[in-house]
This record gives structure tokens, sequence and C-alpha cells, in this order.
């Protein structure tokens, strides 16, 4: 079992702490940590909206979709391509096919064993409102006998069964004859119907704001044509991460060990070489966003003031909905020193998987690392790796070994083609003297120097490398550069950022720079053979890593209940 699912624990033990209704919510976490800029949730920030008002809505549709994915799942959560999974679809199929109670005719008999007639009665303050009750359990009492009587009967019995349901039943009318006379029957039921009819006006009134709001905040997304609504959190100023309440949360090594033994979260951490990993200490910090949504109202859901008629029952299940949002950023590891297992797997350069985040050996030191997201991590587009979660969210295999398979299958499979994703959406071709395809490189201009000297067969090159903001000199060791030609290693000389190397015409050269804290970059070069004999001077702009300022592994989910809940033998228009 990985090491680093103690993270979850955590997490889960810190909401715990906070919310004690332990019972009514789930905590989900994903199988893709998903990062985010500050920038990312700039839609938020009104003015900025106001006035860049077409710049932000793939943002604004995308946070709608990850906070209104109706998390179905139970062991992970990820988000739905699925327009029958947005909350605001179900939503909306609800309140535009439910029939509503006709107030007029509900009678108090109609409300006897529904949840909200004690609700009611308790909201009553009567002088005989102790003899009621006294009355109401009785019958209640009765009545609950009769069932049972006649769920008893067989033919065997049927006889003695009918004659004692005959007495009961006659008890049972002299109660309610004795009720009604002196029990305050009518007085009572009177006022919890005038209560009803009072709260059904309320629910009337919520129902017309929300209907409205469904109006207001419906959108469209002009790239897909899909339709949405609009979706806030609260804090609304996730742009300006740095001023938010952020929880640090620190685990020691006794947490770790403790905890190593657990098979909790198996579906998201299955077996990777990262689970092996000797770890001292683990530090993240941690951030739950509340979903606001002005559309939706909960109390709708849960009110007996409507029924619906659906020949699919199952278009109506919202199992749970989206509170909260986890994000987490800083995920930082330290690793035990002198550890031969961990220098075995660091030894190994590249990305590899840790569960839903990416660590990478080629730019960490021995003794600590940053766990990244997906995206970032291997520096692919957000809806890159969206798009692979939600394949899996389609999945409706039920089997927990399967879906664990499923899941560790894709999380290999970013670290093996995400290359091959990068080079085919970056691949560029830039015209002159020499064929060049950059990916991704920004490259100055060349100046070339003519030296008059014998005729030589090669070209020589001098690469600057350089910071891409600052445009300052960035010191590189030999272990940064790698020149490859036909499979083989090319000889080259660095002086602080400069690398210089001999390359022929007629032959192609991949030229790779991987310095910490920067985007590895890759340059194929093809020189002419009118360019033998010269000397190339260029700058390799570096663009520092993509910051993960945070990191979206998952949501707190409140359950709803069993609906509708609509009133025995009541009329539904």
């Amino acid at each position: 079992m990985s090491k680093l699912a103690i993270i979850f624990k955590k997490i889960e033990e810190d909401f715990h702490r906070e919310v004690k209704a332990k019972g009514e919510y789930d905590i989900i976490f994903s199988p893709f940590s998903t990062g985010f800029t500050y920038e990312d949730f700039l839609f938020l920030d009104s003015n900025e909206a106001a006035l860049n008002a077409n710049k932000y809505l793939d943002e604004l549709y995308e946070f709608s979709q990850i906070a209104n994915t109706v998390p179905r799942k139970n062991d992970f959560w990820t988000i739905s391509g699925e327009q029958k999974d947005y909350l605001f679809n179900v939503y909306q199929l609800i309140l535009q096919n439910l029939r509503l109670l006709d107030p007029d005719t509900l009678k108090a008999d109609m409300l006897y064993e529904h949840p909200v007639f004690d609700q009611a009665l308790n909201a009553i303050t009567h002088d005989g409102i102790d003899t009621y009750r006294s009355f109401l359990q009785l019958a209640f009492k009765t009545k609950r006998e009769i069932r049972e009587l006649k769920d008893s009967m067989t033919a065997e019995n049927k006889k003695a069964v009918e004659l004692e349901l005959q007495l009961k039943e006659g008890n049972y009318e002299d109660i309610i004859s004795e009720w009604a006379a002196s029990g305050f029957k009518d007085e009572v039921e009177s006022r919890i119907l005038e209560i009803m009819k009072s709260e059904f006006r309320r629910f009337m009134t919520k129902l017309s704001e929300s209907k409205a709001q469904l109006d207001v905040l419906k959108r469209t997304h002009a790239a897909s044509g899909a339709t949405y609504f609009v979706t806030s959190c609260r804090p609304n100023n996730l742009y300006n991460g740095d001023d938010l309440d952020w929880k640090r949360i620190t685990i020691t090594k006794n947490e770790i060990d403790a905890f190593s033994a657990s098979q909790d979260y198996q579906i998201i951490f299955d077996n990777q070489e990262s689970n092996d990993l000797d770890i001292e200490r683990i530090d993240f910090d941690l951030l739950y966003v509340n979903i606001t949504r002005a559309w939706f109202d909960k109390s709708l859901l849960e009110s007996p003031f409507w029924d619906i008629s659906l020949l699919d029952r199952s278009e109506l299940e919202i199992p749970r909905i989206t509170t909260q949002l986890i994000f987490v950023r800083n995920v930082d590891i330290k690793l035990i020193t002198n550890s031969a297992k961990n220098n075995q797997i660091l030894s190994q350069k590249g990305n590899m998987n840790a569960g839903p985040f990416i660590l990478n050996t080629a730019v960490i030191g021995k003794q600590k690392m940053a766990l990244k997201s997906f995206n970032k991590g291997l520096n692919l587009d957000r809806k890159t790796v969206m798009e692979v979660a939600s394949g899996i969210n389609k999945k409706n295999q039920v089997k927990a070994s399967f879906m664990k398979h499923m899941i560790s299958k894709k999380q290999n499979q970013f670290i093996r083609v995400a290359p091959k994703i990068k080079e085919t959406r970056r691949k560029t071709t830039v015209p002159g003297f020499a064929h060049m395809t950059l990916n991704p490189m920004i490259l100055h201009k060349p100046i070339i120097a003519t030296v008059a000297t014998a005729p030589k067969k090669y070209v020589t090159y001098t690469f600057s490398i350089i910071e891409a903001e600052s445009n300052a000199a960035i010191q590189a060791s030999k272990e940064n550069v790698n020149i490859v030609s036909d499979d083989k290693t090319v000889d080259f000389q660095l002086a602080h950022n400069q690398v210089t190397c001999n390359l022929y015409p007629g032959k192609t050269y991949e030229i790779q720079v991987s310095v910490d804290g920067f985007e590895m970059q890759q340059l194929n070069i093809s020189p002419g053979e009118g360019d033998a004999g010269k000397k190339v001077k260029r700058q390799i702009l570096l663009k520092a890593e993509p910051k993960d300022n945070l990191q979206l592994i998952g949501v707190i989910a409140l359950k709803i209940g069993q609906y509708p809940h609509p009133f025995r033998n009541a009329n539904y228009l």
C-alpha cells in the first residue's frame, strides 16, 4: 500500500474534526490531481469579468462542470462528460415535470404517517395538545395492529383472524369517534392544515425563485454548444490564492509508518514504484472551497408538495451533491537519508506515478521532492486529463478490482504518452537556413558570424541558455544537456551557460536542455550544406515550470435521501 495515501486520510480526519455530522457527507478523491493557477479563477473577479466578458467563458463552463458533476461513484470522483450527470440538468428536469399538490383537497388523515405531520404538530401551541397526542398514539397503535393481522392471515387461520379484525376495526372507529368528541381532533388538525397551506405558499415562492434563477443564470458554451448554469464559490477570490485561509498539514514518520499497513484508497493508489519510497515527513497546504448555486434549493427536493410521473425514475437520481472542492498546494515529501531503496527508485530519471500525483525524479533533489498534478507535472493541457478522467467515470463496471485496474492503467498511460501528446500539440517548423523543430522552444533570430578560415565540413553552434522572463543567464551543468544524432551522443563543450558543438550537414540532431525549475526544452536541427564552416549563435529561452498554485484532488459530497415524499392519497396536479 502506498504511504502517500495517508494524505487522503489526513484530509478526512481534518474535515471530520470541523464537521461533526460525519454520516451526512462522503469525501471522495480523484485518481488524477488537476492543477490550476490562480489566474484560472479570474472569472470569479467581477471587475475582471466585466472588462473581459468573453475571455473567461471557458473557465466559467469548466468550473460549472466540476462543481456540478453528480458524484455517483463511491470510491473515486472525476468530472463527467455526460449531460445526465450534471446536477443542473437533473434539477431542471424535476422542476419542469413535477406535479404540484392541490392544497385545497388536503385532509389531515393524509398526513398522519408523513414526517412533516410531526413537525407541524410540534409547531402548535394548544391547551389540549397532550390529549390529542394520546388519542393519536392510540389510533396509530390500533391501526398498526389491524395491518399486522391482515398480513398474518392464512387459509388455516382465516376465520379467527377475520373475527379479530372485526373487533379491532370496531375499536378503531370508537377511538376516532371519541377522539373527535373530546380529543380536540378537529381544532388541532385544522391548525395543522393551516400550517400546511402556509408552507405550500412558501414552497411555491421558493420554486418560482429557483426557476427564475435558472432562467437568468443559463449559459451556452460557444465551443461545444452545451448548456450550463453559472456556479460560484466561497471564498470567491481564488485568484488571490496567497490571501486564502490555507491550513498547513504535517504528517510525521510515525504517522506514516502506522498507516503503511492500511488498505484504504487502493483504488487510486495501486501498485506503483513510488509506493516503496522511504518517507520521513509529508507537508501540504489544504483548502476547502464551498460551492454556491443561486439556482439550486435543496429544500425543494425534500418537500412533500410535489410528485412526478416518469417512466425512468433513474433520470431523477441525485445520490449526492458536491458541496465543497478539496484543493492542496505545496505538497512536499522529505525522504529518509541514505536509503538504498530511495536511491534505486530516484535513479530512474523521468516522471513517475504517485497515485493521483506526478513526481519527476530528473529535477528533484535526493532528499526532497514535490508532488505535482498530472497536467502540470507532465506539462499537459488540463482538458486532456479531464477528458481521460471523464472516460473512466462513464464505466458502469461495479467491481472495485476492475476500476482499480482501469485507474492504474490510465495513470501509467499518461506517463508513456505525455511526451507524444506534447510533441503533437506543440511541434512548430521554423524556416531559415536550417530546418528546426521546436518542442517547445523560443529562439531569438540567429546571429551568424562568418570566420575567414579554411573550409570546414561542420557548423559550429553556440547555444546560450537564458531565462525567458528575465533574460538572465542560467547556470547549467553537463547533466542538464543532451545532444543525440542517430542514437549516438554528440560531444559538446559547456562554459557557464553556453553550449558549443560542431554539427554536420546532412544529419539531424536532437538537443535537450533540462534544468531544475524550468520546462525541459527540445530542439531538432538539421544544418544545411551551405552552412558548413559558419559559426551560429542562438539563445535558448527556458520557461519556468508551470506554477501548480492549486491542485484539485477531490470533493466533499452531501448525501441526498430518497425523494419525492408526496402525501399518501393526496391530489397532485
